[in-house]
């Protein structure tokens, strides 16, 4: 299993975003598990599949939920979800030519920047916003 993993840290305070989000954490390290060296490619293809699937419901959610609380930057914001959808493809598309460990290496980088630190820096401000209109 790869160092990475989910933390309490991540949660940003809402139950069902921080739910979605442990779930994306799930799927994506799902791709470190040992597995038959003929099956890797696949099932780390497998798993990006299903991580950009999930990503994709997770993110309308996410913008649903900006619209609901009037997040001021949601503009901003459904650009990223755009960007890591669109590097996701990227990845899935550089798949077939790439070694497996360089790969996993590209994986473990688009956790900790696309998830880890979306995460972290961007759905945190959501929160915060939201708190600070609420009361």
């Amino acid at each position: 299993m790869h160092e990475l993993s989910w933390k309490h840290d991540y949660e940003i305070g809402n139950p069902f975003i921080d739910h979605e989000h442990q779930h994306l954490f799930e799927i994506a390290l799902e791709a470190f598990k040992p597995v038959a060296p003929e099956k890797r490619k696949q099932k780390i293809k497998d798993i990006i599949i299903e991580l950009n699937d999930y990503m994709k419901v997770h993110f309308e959610h996410e913008e649903i939920f900006m619209r609901i609380v009037e997040y001021p930057e949601i503009n901003e914001h459904i650009f990223i979800h755009k960007i890591i959808i669109q590097n996701m493809k990227t990845m899935l598309e550089r798949l077939p030519s790439m070694h497996i460990k360089e790969f996993e290496k590209e994986l473990a980088f688009f956790i900790d920047s696309s998830l880890v630190s979306h995460i972290l820096d961007e759905d945190s401000k959501i929160h915060k916003w939201y708190l600070n209109k609420k009361g």
